[in-house]
């Protein structure tokens, strides 16, 4: 086995849950996973644990750090437990945290029975060992743009059987994924916030391609938050047939759609701010 080497590794402790009370009708869901990887050789190769806390560890600092933060700091709690676990382990190098958070509120007034709030806020915290921090969010929505969106122009070759369409209905999940710069407040909210910028762009920009949609409702992000350096949009589309009536008590005006049980398309694009 001399003839190997160790090139990458982690290990670390998976969906980790607590709930933090906030206030009496507000109380805070997070579910953390942690990983950490380093020059752990010994371990790998030797079995030999030296150099390693054991993973209940993790989850004892991130619990820690939660009881005591101010308002469920999503930052404080994952940076800080990266701080503690890597401080002990000399030999680790990176540190990541994801942290899937969800607000409860109760229902009313005066009743005990709580509900959750979605969507969740997603959070990903990457720290180096030479201290510096790296944040990420994330989200995912399934939406639906009924009219706005058109296609037409394109490129055909002898194959090419698609029509031109002037407005056509966008139905499936976009997906997003950006990265805050030094500039970091409440990731809670700011999460909601990119989240909620993001689809109201993606639904009122018009466009004249699936493409085009996305890099502008990026763009308009970035333009809006300074606190977001880049970010990364997708969009499954699932693709919708539209139904003609078959009753003859239907309305004229009705528009029935089915949609297909899976994606059919799928269309990428970054967008970051120049240097």
């Amino acid at each position: 086995m001399n003839d190997f080497f160790l090139s990458e590794n982690s290990y670390g402790k998976s969906d980790v849950e607590i709930f933090v009370c906030l206030a009496d009708d507000l109380w805070l869901q997070i579910v953390a996973s942690i990983k950490i990887g380093g020059s752990f050789e010994g371990v790998f190769r030797d079995g030999s644990n030296a150099q390693i806390l054991p993973t209940d560890t993790f989850s004892n600092h991130f619990e820690d750090l939660a009881s005591g933060t101010q308002g469920g700091d999503l930052y404080e709690i994952g940076v800080g437990a990266l701080e503690r676990l890597m401080d002990c382990m000399e030999d680790a190098t990176v540190g990541t945290i994801d942290l899937s958070a969800t607000r409860w509120r109760k229902l009313a007034s005066g009743m005990n029975s709580m509900v959750a709030e979605q969507p969740s806020v997603e959070v990903s915290i990457v720290r180096e060992s030479d201290g510096s921090v790296a944040v990420s969010g994330s989200a995912k929505r399934r939406v639906i743009r009924p009219s706005g969106s058109s296609f037409v122009g394109f490129r055909r070759d002898y194959l090419t059987d698609k029509e031109d369409v002037e407005s056509r209905i966008l139905f499936g999940d976009l997906f997003a994924t950006w990265k805050y710069s030094s500039n970091i407040g409440d990731l809670y909210k700011s999460g909601l916030e990119v989240a909620d910028q993001l689809v109201g762009a993606f639904g009122s920009v018009p466009s004249h391609s699936l493409q085009e949609n996305l890099y502008k409702a990026a763009a308009t992000v970035l333009a809006a938050r300074s606190d977001v350096d880049e970010i990364s949009v997708s969009f499954d589309s699932f693709g919708v047939q539209s139904i003609a009536p078959k009753s003859v008590n239907s309305s004229e005006n009705s528009r029935l759609w089915r949609t297909m049980p899976r994606p059919v398309g799928t269309t990428y694009a970054k967008v970051a701010r120049e240097s």
